[in-house]
């Protein structure tokens, strides 16, 4: 019988092991129902469309009119100058404005590709500062779960110690409160996995984060030298976008520019005459029009001049832009590398020195409380301290992680 149930047991850990999400998984996840990725998306196709539609000449005018007609008899042979003309007109824009049109909605359209990309970054930026939570709270919990066995443990021995006229009642009073406060602490790490629970099922829904196994950190290994970082930080999406910003002002400077030469409009159109000549008595010879217009910018400095000088100021301002952009990234991988680093060696003082040292006077104090040597005050005090070093070394793990993240993030990943 027991090993029946043993192997159920097995079959059901197994089963939860195999459908468990991984963090990859869920990243995938996140991407595939992130509205906010649709969102650049179609604004990219729909500048690209207005890019090409932009850099098209536009439609020829077909003109059909009735000519010098006259009001007596509407007759179309009357009068030798009647006809009915039928034409066509094109425009042709000033100097290369269709290429520059055309360019600069193609750079916006690259912008809004690269807004994808950096909206891509922050979704994964933040669903990996929720599962470190979440690893976090789940990892916070199994320690204060195996503190609250050893509080418990303290209390069984406070009671007999107590019951053998060996300690006041006050320890059995003391130990009970340490283990009360265990338990509010259990509460509130119950709650706060819930909470972050929900914070990720914004992202992967609630069936997904149920599968949820935070087992690890969501990162692995060693960032890249700070040297390699600052190389690939010129990638980052947020410059790639603004360096397609530049690229479309620069592009409108350029179509400001054609406004100082002329535009043309060709038009071709051929009268239909009826009727003949009075003398000749010959039939009336259709007529065949040519126009040409052009559009001359004689007074530029109202309207060319200042428009020109706008897109410059335009171009400045993103400039500008682009550079405090790099500074501030540059910054934010400075301090994420420097806090990366500091966490490293807190680590290291953590495992090597602080939790050894007060597990090893956690023990000593409780054999001499035994002892009847020491108070049960430094018992369930350096029991405590042990249990805060715990959680402090965790959350130090979480800030290392989080500086590692920060980082991805500067790397346009």
């Amino acid at each position: 019988m027991m090993s029946k149930i043993l192997l159920a047991s097995l079959l059901i850990i197994f089963s939860l092991t195999s459908s468990a999400l991984g963090l990859h998984e869920a990243e995938q996840l996140a991407l595939q129902r992130a509205d906010e990725l649709r969102q650049y998306e179609n604004k990219h196709q729909a500048l690209e469309a207005q890019a090409i539609a932009a850099g098209q000449l536009p439609d020829p005018s077909l003109n059909i009119a009735a000519l010098n007609l006259p009001v007596n008899s509407f007759s179309l042979s009357q009068e030798a100058m009647t006809q009915i003309q039928l034409g066509i007109q094109q425009t042709f824009p000033k100097g290369h404005s269709l290429k520059y049109q055309y360019l600069n909605l193609h750079n916006q359209s690259l912008a809004a590709k690269f807004q994808q990309e950096l909206q891509k970054t922050m979704i994964l930026k933040t669903l990996r500062e929720q599962w470190n939570l979440l690893y976090f709270w789940q990892k916070s919990l199994q320690i204060l779960q195996k503190q609250r066995r050893t509080f418990k443990q303290l209390e069984k021995v406070t009671r007999s110690l107590f019951a053998n006229n060996k300690v006041p009642q006050k320890d059995v009073l003391n130990a009970q409160l340490q283990l009360s406060q265990v338990d509010e602490r259990l509460i509130d790490a119950q709650q706060s996995i819930e909470t972050t629970q929900a914070e990720l099922a914004r992202w992967i829904g609630k069936e997904a984060t149920r599968r949820l196994n935070a087992a690890s950190l969501a990162t692995k290994g060693q960032p890249e030298s700070k040297d390699r970082l600052q190389e690939k930080l010129a990638c980052h999406p947020i410059l790639k976008a603004e360096r397609a910003d530049i690229a479309a002002a620069r592009d409108k400077i350029q179509l400001s520019r054609q406004d100082y030469l002329p535009g043309f409009n060709a038009g071709l159109a051929y009268g239909f005459r009826q009727g003949r000549e009075n003398i000749t008595g010959r039939k009336r010879p259709d007529f065949l029009t040519g126009v040409l217009t052009l559009s001359v910018p004689l007074f530029p400095e109202s309207r060319q001049d200042k428009k020109l000088l706008a897109t410059h100021k335009e171009l400045c301002a993103l400039i500008e832009k682009h550079h405090a952009s790099y500074k501030e990234l540059y910054k934010q991988l400075t301090k994420n590398w420097i806090d990366y680093q500091k966490s490293e060696k807190k680590l290291m003082l953590y495992k090597n020195k602080l939790l050894p040292e007060a597990k090893q006077y956690a023990s000593s104090t409780l054999i001499a409380y035994q002892n009847n040597q020491s108070d049960y005050i430094n018992v369930a005090q350096s029991h405590i301290d042990l249990l805060n070093l715990q959680l402090s070394a965790l959350k130090e793990e979480i800030n290392q992680s989080q500086a590692q993240i920060n980082l991805l993030y500067l790397q346009g990943q």
